[in-house]
């Protein structure tokens, strides 16, 4: 169903109408922009069967009429019509339009899985947060009577997978943290994100097998200087990053990421902020580009049989443990399409985008919601790059998982070195397909 609700911007006077959706989450926010002077608004919807209760209003006062020159539709769940006349908006309702999303059995239950993850969000971000501390502070009494409680459905929940849970060593308890991140984000927001990466076990696991020697050496120098848990500790940073943006995102997992029905020209999102897409999508492209080393590092292992041993040989620096320390062009110059590990990374990190991100070279349209990305190259050209604020959207649920793509592999190094180096024996256990 839809409320309507009425509000007069505090700077030209302008009336919008808002038609939100109540949906399964009653608590949305919404980002506009008013259609006249351009002055940004943002509300909180709280709302439960009939009747809604806007909070935190910035940029407008809500008024108590029917009658409004502009209308923007509001739902924390699905596309709905951008910014237009009052008079334009059809009778079909957010949900009416959106009603292929839950068309067969599976797709419902798809998009009930992650309306009750979204709805859930804080939960699991604690959750995360409270544990990725506990193994860093070592605090192993208090991890495992957390493990322990009755009462903690969410650890109960992982609990259920478990071959053997007797945590009696550091590497169990490594063991322990690793999986569990795993679980959350692999079942609840990666798998449902249809994105197309081998799986990296396997590919590790093969590389094990070939190259024990020289992965051990590699597993001891990245851990004692510190490196692998640097890399942990800004994943997770990230991470609750992510959490927060997870609800403005839903429409997009809502979709499964296919905007072959939706039409991007008169449909958007309203639930998500631009400059908040832009600051942590420059995060995690940093944050790939930096840690490329690993997978730069690896690839030549499996490739040329040596970690220093790089398909560019007029690059300057020779040894990888230097590399570590350098930044995006080293990742350009060293990293090959396709070479081992490089299929998922290669082609898909727009520099455009980032670079425009990095020198202020962007403009967005808050009512056709596009963003013009500008990068300017050595001669002064500008070539520009035009996304939808969905699309844009889209991008950062999928650089996040080449985050923990790179995460992933981080962390299996830290297994091999316990493992392989510090030889210690593995008590937890668990299944690696749930």
């Amino acid at each position: 169903m839809t409320i309507n609700s009425f509000v007069r911007c505090d700077l030209c006077g302008t009336k919008i109408r808002f038609r939100w959706q109540v949906g399964y989450d009653p608590n949305v926010v919404v980002y506009v922009k008013c259609p006249k002077c351009s002055s940004p608004i943002e509300a909180e919807f709280n709302g439960v069967s009939t009747s809604t209760k806007m909070n935190n209003i910035y940029g407008a006062t809500e008024i108590f009429e029917s009658q409004a020159d502009y209308c923007q539709e509001i739902s924390g769940e699905f596309f709905c019509l951008k910014m237009t006349k009052n008079s334009d908006v059809p009778i079909q309702t957010q949900f009416l339009r959106n009603s292929f999303l839950f068309e067969n059995d599976n797709k419902r239950k798809h998009c009930g899985r992650l309306l009750d993850y979204a709805k859930n969000i804080k939960l699991y971000k604690n959750e995360i947060l409270q544990i990725a501390s506990l193994i860093k502070n070592e605090e192993y009494d208090l991890l495992k009577r957390k493990i322990n409680n009755n009462e903690n459905n969410l650890v109960q929940l992982f609990r259920k997978f478990n071959i053997c849970d007797n945590l009696q060593n550091d590497y169990d308890y490594f063991k322990y943290y690793y999986e569990y991140i795993k679980f959350l984000l692999d079942n609840i927001i990666l798998f449902d994100a249809k994105i197309d990466h081998k799986n990296i076990d396997e590919k590790l696991d093969v590389l094990v097998n070939k190259k024990k020697k020289q992965l051990k050496e590699f597993s001891i120098k990245i851990v004692k200087n510190g490196i692998v848990d640097s890399i942990n500790s800004k994943f997770i940073t990230i991470t609750q990053e992510y959490l927060d943006l997870f609800k403005g995102l839903l429409p997009i997992y809502l979709v499964e990421f296919d905007f072959s029905k939706i039409d991007l020209e008169i449909s958007g999102i309203t639930t998500i902020e631009y400059s908040k897409l832009e600051s942590f999508y420059k995060k995690c492209y940093e944050f790939i580009t930096d840690n490329s080393f690993v997978i730069i590092a690896l690839n030549n292992l499996y490739e040329r049989n040596d970690i220093n041993q790089f398909f560019n040989k007029s690059d300057d620096v020779m040894n990888i443990m230097k590399m570590c320390k350098s930044k995006y062009n080293v990742f350009i110059n060293n990293i090959k399409k396709d070479e081992f590990l490089s299929s998922f990374f290669v082609n898909s990190l727009d520099n455009i985008v980032r670079n425009s991100e990095a020198h202020f070279l962007t403009e967005y349209n808050i009512f056709t919601q596009k963003i013009t990305f500008k990068n300017k190259n050595g001669k002064g050209e500008i070539k520009n790059i035009k996304k939808y604020l969905a699309e844009f959207a889209k991008d950062n649920i999928q650089i996040f998982m080449k985050c923990y793509y790179l995460w992933n592999i981080s962390m299996r190094l830290i297994e091999i070195n316990y493992l392989k180096n510090e030889g210690f024996f593995p008590h937890f256990k668990m299944k690696r397909n749930f």
